[in-house]
């Protein structure tokens, strides 16, 4: 979607560097994410949920991960909560502006929050709720014909919907490990158990304006949520992938504010009992500040270690590719290897599994040919199976050498959680390396073939 990409190369063309290009409008959405969310629980609820609530959003470790980091889920949080706000304070219409820009950032808002709009509208039998559901179906309609004029199909979610169901994970098995393990750890245990009593308390508001507030932010925050579990249920990962971290991020800030709602109004109950309001208040604040600190310093320990081991070891062995292979040697790759080398303007051929420049149907021996014709030093494999290498090199499926016509591949680093091998091709005109990997680049013993070969 083209919004994230825009704002950033806009702010690029003033820093003139996009990472930090990329970082800035993540850091400022992310940011106006904790305002927004303190605002709302001020305004609909009570000042104590809104402070409680942005400062959760504000220390939740995947929200600030992604607020500090150059990726678009804190822009399309920023504005599906200002459209939400904008709802709520009876002004559909700028709302649905708002929406529309989210959904440019994010197309699954399609399937959230369009759909929780329409029984707003539906609810409300309001011309300005019915027009600020025409204007957000009409920005859908119009980028799904924008999209088939480019792509040649109407389903805009097609490419990515069809990565996330391919492998062998899924299912309610699934889902039940990430509800009781994942959103757990990741939220923390008192939001994971409080946000449903929070719905319940929201859902049962009384009339009034603060009652149907109340009432359409559980309904965004149950589409939001509900279409993350449909999500988890059909995608095709294992339940401990990375992707749902990310897909949990949108949900954060409705079970932050439903949270936090049944905090105050337990304490609230508490009060019912004078003498005792003050001990159990304290403690109980204490214990939930307590209990989410720990798990949330625990998961910030488990995310900086599994980046590091995931993500870094793929850095550092692309920083080592730079330093011991020429510009001219040619890369096969995707993913992290291909993103990395591509960050600066250099004379480096990259092709990449999942586009075109990586002919499909050909023999192991008419590949080799073709990676000996384009001087490839380096081949990268990948499990991820929409990527395509197992699809356009299936022979390599294997940690042995293997020879391909006039080429030997040889194992030389891999990293078998996140699930690539790197592969040195050997043959005439090829270049070779200098150095070997470094060992904290995933590197493997090279099998030495007999006859030579490497």
């Amino acid at each position: 979607m083209p919004l994230y990409t825009t704002l950033s190369a806009a702010v690029t063309g003033l820093t003139g560097d996009a990472e930090s290009g990329g970082e800035v409008v993540a850091v400022v959405a992310g940011a106006a994410v904790a305002a927004l969310v303190t605002w709302i629980g001020w305004r609909w609820f009570r000042p104590e949920v809104g402070v409680l609530a942005g400062v959760l959003v504000a220390f939740q470790p995947d929200s600030a991960l992604t607020a500090a980091t150059p990726l678009r889920i804190s822009t399309f949080v920023a504005l599906s909560v200002l459209g939400v706000a904008l709802v709520g304070e009876r002004r559909p219409l700028t709302g649905a502006v708002a929406l529309a820009l989210a959904f440019l950032t994010r197309f699954d808002l399609a399937f959230t929050l369009l759909p929780a709009l329409a029984v707003l509208a539906a609810i409300r039998r309001d011309r300005r709720h019915l027009a600020a559901v025409g204007v957000l179906a009409a920005t859908v309609v119009t980028w799904a014909l924008y999209y088939r004029l480019a792509m040649g199909s109407f389903a805009f979610w097609g490419d990515v919907a069809e990565r996330s169901t391919t492998g062998g994970g899924g299912g309610l098995a699934t889902l039940g490990l990430v509800l009781v393990r994942v959103v757990p750890s990741h939220l923390g245990h008192f939001v994971a158990v409080a946000a449903p009593a929070g719905l319940v308390l929201a859902l049962r508001s009384g009339e009034g304006r603060a009652g149907h507030q109340a009432r359409w932010l559980a309904l965004c925050a149950i589409a939001v949520f509900g279409f993350f579990c449909l999500t988890v249920l059909l995608s095709g990962y294992r339940w401990d992938h990375n992707l749902f971290w990310k897909w949990l991020c949108a949900s954060v800030p409705w079970l932050a504010l439903l949270a936090s709602h049944a905090l105050v109004e337990g304490a609230r109950w508490l009060g019912r009992w004078p003498r005792a309001r003050p001990v159990l208040t304290t403690f109980a604040v204490l214990a939930i500040l307590g209990l989410t600190t720990a798990t949330w310093t625990a998961q910030t320990a488990t995310q900086l270690a599994r980046s590091d081991h995931w993500y870094g070891t793929q850095v550092r062995l692309m920083r080592w590719v730079e330093d011991a292979l020429p510009e001219d040697a040619g890369l096969v790759a995707d993913l992290i290897p291909a993103t990395w080398l591509s960050r600066k303007p250099s004379e480096r051929r990259v092709f990449r599994w999942s586009s075109e420049d990586v002919p499909e149907g050909l023999s192991a021996d008419a590949f080799g040919a073709w990676l000996r014709q384009e001087r490839i030093a380096l081949v990268f494999t990948f499990d991820e199976e929409w990527v395509g290498s197992g699809r356009k090199a299936p022979w390599l499926s294997t940690l042995a050498p293997t020879q391909a016509g006039p080429v030997w591949l040889t194992p030389t680093a891999m990293e078998s959680d996140y699930g690539f091998v790197a592969w040195q091709v050997a043959g005439d005109s090829i270049p070779v390396p200098t150095h070997p990997p470094p060992v904290d680049a995933g590197a493997v013993r090279v099998v030495v073939v007999p006859g030579g070969a490497p």
